[in-house]
């Protein structure tokens, strides 16, 4: 049976010091100074790769994937990475902190930092996932407006006297966090783990791990999200765009670096029209003085 895992302290506490260098460094937090990222981590992303939105219908598992050091026409590598916009934005968003965590070596800054602590936590690549993934709650899902959004929640919905909430509720809750920080039903979980507000078991049990059935759980969820009316937000985009790929198509057609079979696929794919279809585009137009 299924059990989440939940990554000791120590690590969130050195990917925060991970993503403030980042940020100083980097020059961040000017563009971005809002605490609560949501879909600006697609931009930060795209900064550091060629961003591809496309939807991958039926691939309800595959969130998005990175291919490494690709070489461009001017002979640089580059990162591409794949969101599949067929999944909720939530989703998307999440994929996309998660890849720049890759991007940006944050395992290896904690497993360097980790020598230097009193916790000891093995180098696995399933380590490494955990730890990119603790990353990525960590940039959308900051401790303490979460905290605060949480407990804002219970006072809500939950039994304040007794110290109870329904899992009705619970799921209410984590709908709300949802929508307020754009990230999956899973990380806002595990997330009320990690600040001790319920307890594995719990979770695992909204989760669909033992006795609640997954499917019930995901079709109540689909259902609160139209009824708070956050369809609009947590739905899927079916974006297609790699930015500047007209551009660079028209290009590579005019200058024959490319099949012409090749770039009318691509063209297809992504819903482009050719500019030789708008031949007065070329002509020059005199400024006035």
């Amino acid at each position: 049976m299924d059990k989440i895992t939940i990554l000791p302290y120590d690590i969130e506490i050195i990917i925060k010091r991970f993503i403030d260098e980042k940020f100083k460094t980097e020059n961040l937090r000017e563009e971005f100074p809002n605490r609560l990222l949501r879909n600006d981590v697609l931009k930060i992303l795209d900064r550091y790769c060629t961003l591809v939105y496309y939807p991958l219908e039926g691939e309800d598992h595959n969130n998005g994937f990175r291919l490494k050091d690709i070489p461009l026409a001017d002979g640089t590598l580059q990162d591409f990475v794949f969101i599949n916009t067929a999944q909720r934005m939530e989703k998307q968003v999440f994929t996309a902190a998660h890849e720049l965590g890759h991007i940006w070596n944050v395992d290896e800054y904690v497993f360097s930092n980790l020598k230097q602590s009193v916790g000891v936590y093995e180098d696995t690549p399933e380590n490494r996932e955990q730890i990119v993934n603790r990353f990525a709650a960590v940039l959308l899902i900051p401790e303490n407006e979460f905290k605060a959004s949480v407990n804002i929640g219970l006072q809500t919905l939950g039994d304040e006297k007794n110290k109870l909430i329904t899992y009705t509720d619970l799921l209410k809750l984590i709908v709300i966090l949802m929508n307020q920080f754009y990230a999956p039903m899973k990380s806002i979980a595990l997330r009320l783990v990690e600040f001790g507000f319920f307890t594995s078991d719990a979770i695992e049990k909204i989760l669909g791990m033992k006795d609640i059935p997954r499917k019930a759980i995901d079709d109540y969820v689909d259902s609160l999200i139209v009824q708070f009316g956050y369809d609009d937000r947590l739905k899927p985009t079916n974006k297609r765009w790699i930015d500047g790929l007209s551009d660079k198509l028209d290009f590579a057609e005019k200058n024959n670096l490319v099949t012409k079979r090749k770039i009318e696929l691509m063209r297809e794919k992504f819903g482009l029209k050719p500019i030789s279809n708008m031949p007065a585009m070329d002509s020059t137009i005199p400024l006035e003085s």
